[in-house]
C-alpha cells in the first residue's frame, strides 16, 4: 500500500491507536488510562519499523527516503528534519525529471503493463536515442562548463586577469546551455519509452474534472485544459526520441 511521507505519518498514528486498543482488549494493559506509549522499548521498535517501512517504499517510488521521518522515528519534528526534507524534495525533483522514465519502464515491464511483441527490431527502436546529436551534447557542455568554472576559481593563478578569459568562456557556455535546456526542457526529460500513451492521455485530459493552465472554468460547469496547438505532438515526438 502507498505509505510514504504524510501517508506514512498518518498510518503510523492510526497503527499506534489500533495497537493501544488491542492491548486493552487482550488484557495487556489492565487499566483504561494505561497507554502503549508508556512502553519505551516497544515504542522505539514501533517507530523504527514504521520509519524504515516508509523509507523502503519511498525509495522504490521516488528514489529517496521518506519525508518527515524525524517525527515518525522520534515523535518530534526537528529543524534538522525540515532541512533534510527540503534537500530530499529537491533531489526528488531532479530524479523525477531525469530518471523516473526508466523506473516506470521497469515497473511496466515487471507488472505486465507493457508486453513485448516478439519483434527483435522493437528493442533497438526503443533504445535508440533519436534526438539530434547537438541536443544530446548540451547537457555535457553544461556539466563540463560548470566543473571548469569551479576549477578555474579554485586553482592558483598569477593574477586575476589570467582567469578572466577562460572564466568568461565557461560562464558563457554554462549560461547558454542552461538557457537552452530550460527553453527546450521537454527534450531533456526522461519520459517512459514503453507505455507512454496513458501518461499523455492524463496530461492532456480534457474531460470533466480537468483544469486549464489558468484554472479557469469552461462552459457548462466543466473545466478543461488549455492545450496549445501542436504541443501534444511535440511531446509525443520527444518521448519517442528520448
Amino acid at each position: 500500500m502507498d505509505c510514504l511521507d504524510r501517508t506514512n505519518l498518518m498510518q503510523t498514528t492510526i497503527a499506534k491507536r489500533v495497537i493501544n486498543t488491542q492491548a486493552h482488549d487482550f488484557g495487556l494493559l489492565t487499566h483504561p488510562e494505561f497507554s502503549i506509549e508508556a512502553e519505551e522499548e516497544f515504542m522505539k521498535t514501533f517507530r523504527e519499523v514504521w520509519s524504515d517501512h516508509g523509507n523502503f517504499i519511498a525509495t522504490a517510488y521516488t528514489g529517496t527516503g521518506a519525508l518527515r521521518t524525524d517525527f515518525t522515528r522520534t515523535g518530534v519534528r526537528t529543524k534538522k528534519g525540515v532541512v533534510v526534507d527540503k534537500l530530499t524534495s529537491g533531489w526528488r525533483y531532479i530524479l523525477n525529471n531525469h530518471s523516473d522514465g526508466y523506473k516506470q519502464d521497469a515497473f511496466d515491464l515487471m507488472t505486465g503493463a507493457w508486453q513485448p511483441h516478439g519483434d527483435p527490431g522493437e528493442a533497438a527502436v526503443l533504445l535508440h536515442d533519436k534526438r539530434h546529436w547537438a541536443v544530446r551534447l548540451v547537457p555535457y557542455i553544461f556539466w563540463f562548463s560548470l566543473a571548469m568554472i569551479f576549477f578555474t576559481l579554485a586553482l592558483r593563478r598569477a593574477s586575476s586577469f589570467s582567469v578572466l578569459y577562460p572564466l568568461s568562456l565557461y560562464c558563457s557556455l554554462f549560461t547558454i546551455s542552461a538557457a537552452y535546456m530550460a527553453r527546450n526542457y521537454i527534450d531533456f526529460i526522461a519520459w517512459p519509452r514503453l507505455n507512454y500513451q496513458p501518461m499523455l492521455d492524463a496530461i492532456y485530459y480534457e474531460g470533466p474534472g480537468a483544469r486549464t493552465k489558468k484554472g479557469s472554468k469552461a462552459r457548462g460547469g466543466g473545466v478543461v485544459q488549455d492545450v496549445h496547438k501542436g504541443e501534444k505532438m511535440i511531446l509525443e515526438e520527444a518521448i519517442k526520441a528520448g
